[in-house]
């Protein structure tokens, strides 16, 4: 019986990537910002409410369409959807990010195989599986990003999504989808604009209706969201407005409250320091884009441009960066710059790099799955706290919320100042984890004032009463 290579390391690296995402389903932690996305998830499905409670603010219990939450309701409501049926608030939204992980990945692989025709679509899957887990071994994990309940995946996935819209000329879906990748990830807005009036320019081009398709399609799914907002807040959305701005300053601030950084040379400066990676992979994609821009068609200029532009916002203006922000850009820069290597090889070569890799990849998807159990000892702690202390009224102090005990014990904490602290007279704890007294020195003199009466798996109670 004569074996097929092909279909053969096909199943196998789909398997591998499928079984790294699965294991740190139950390995990887509930981060901070996974966490924070989950109580919006956790209050429209207990209380069909689409906004957070990880703190109160003058009294109030929930903060509808929370502006520090910039993941959107594409990711949010086929989640809650879901745990209607399976009532698990951990695993259900980590199958949802492995499934946008791997429609992702198929994304990019269909349309680079739209410019290698000389491979089959099974040939470059397997090449952008593979190479996905040669760049999350040696520059950045990428597959993390298909567990972490963030909103990155899904709002490129939807921007390729726009890209296959313009390659098969149509203004609906690449309208649709590029309003879609905005209201997913709204940082998103400075690749998708400068996309979106390429596109508008290629649809005027061909004529005018089709803009003004392209153009309705964009705008609609922004439109029924801030329609939802404004029926919420009525007359109060000025003051929604206000705390919108806020959030966007106190980003702007970020860098220069925590490092000085004051120009846009040292900002860069910093950058180079932060991530020196992404400008090797920047420079390298860059060039390639500028010497072969004669051969490239209106297309492939206007997505060209838009991704320079994009890669100039974060080397030269972004300035709240988390490591995540990066990664996807940086894999797609790496996965074009494999796509632009095949070109220049035989289609017989290209199957035998392509098998090389994939046998690469094979040998070090085992390194991808994470030591330890973080997710148990947060899963532990919770269940020692609901054991112990399970009728106490939680607290927690400044930013630091530790919002995935809040989704674990699915309590919510009240925030800790002297108008709520009022409120209660005994059986109060204040929950302070060991990161947050290591990182924010402002709270350890908070932390001082109090009795620690217990700690567990990197959690420290302290009682108020």
């Amino acid at each position: 019986m004569k074996i097929n290579i092909q279909k053969t390391l096909l199943i196998l690296t789909c398997l591998m990537l499928l079984g790294v995402l699965l294991v740190n389903d139950f390995k990887h932690a509930l981060e901070f910002d996974s966490s924070f996305n989950l109580n919006v998830v956790k209050n429209i499905v207990t209380h069909g409410i689409y906004g957070t409670s990880v703190y109160l603010v003058d009294g109030q219990k929930y903060y509808w369409f929370d502006p520090w939450i910039t993941t959107g309701p594409t990711v949010f409501l086929p989640t809650a959807l879901l745990i209607k049926f399976i009532d698990n608030f951990v695993l259900v939204p980590r199958l949802v990010m492995n499934g946008f992980f791997f429609l992702f990945i198929f994304a990019i692989a269909k349309l680079i195989q739209k410019s290698q025709k000389r491979i089959t679509f099974a040939w470059v899957s397997m090449l952008v599986i593979s190479a996905t887990i040669i760049f999350s071994k040696f520059i950045n994990n990428a597959t993390v990003l298909g567990v972490d309940f963030v909103g990155e995946v899904p709002a490129y996935l939807f921007t390729i999504g726009s890209i296959g819209g313009l390659a098969l000329g149509s203004p609906m879906i690449a309208g649709l989808m590029i309003g879609l990748a905005v209201l997913t990830k709204l940082q998103l807005i400075y690749l998708c604009l400068p996309l979106s009036l390429g596109y508008l320019c290629y649809f005027y081009k061909k004529n005018i209706k089709s803009a003004v398709r392209f153009t309705f399609f964009g705008a609609l799914p922004l439109l029924v969201y801030l329609a939802t907002l404004l029926a919420v807040y009525g007359r109060n959305i000025k003051a929604y407005y206000g705390d919108f701005k806020g959030v966007a300053i106190m980003q702007k601030a970020y860098p220069t409250m925590v490092g000085g950084i004051t120009s846009m040379g040292e900002r860069f400066i910093r950058f180079l320091q932060y991530d020196p990676s992404f400008l090797l992979l920047s420079t390298v994609g860059l060039i390639i884009i500028l010497l072969r821009w004669k051969k490239y068609d209106l297309k492939h200029k206007i997505i060209f441009a838009s991704f320079s532009i994009y890669l100039g916002y974060f080397l030269f203006i972004w300035q709240f960066i988390a490591p995540r922000h990066l990664i996807i850009p940086k894999l797609l820069l790496f996965l074009f710059q494999c796509s632009v290597t095949l070109e220049y090889l035989s289609t017989r070569n290209i199957k035998k790099i392509i098998t090389i890799i994939a046998l690469i990849s094979l040998l070090l998807f085992p390194s991808l799955i994470e030591s330890g159990d973080a997710l148990r000892n947060q899963i532990e702690a919770a269940n020692h706290i609901r054991n112990e202390y399970g009728n106490a009224t939680i607290y927690n102090v400044g930013w630091w919320k530790s919002p995935e005990l809040q989704i674990l014990l699915n309590k919510d904490f009240v925030r800790l100042d002297k108008k709520n602290r009022e409120f209660c007279k005994q059986n109060c704890l204040l929950i302070i984890a060991d990161t947050v007294l290591k990182n924010d020195l402002t709270i350890v003199p908070i932390a001082s004032k109090y009795r620690m009466v217990d700690s567990f798996n990197g959690y420290n109670l302290y009682d108020l009463d």
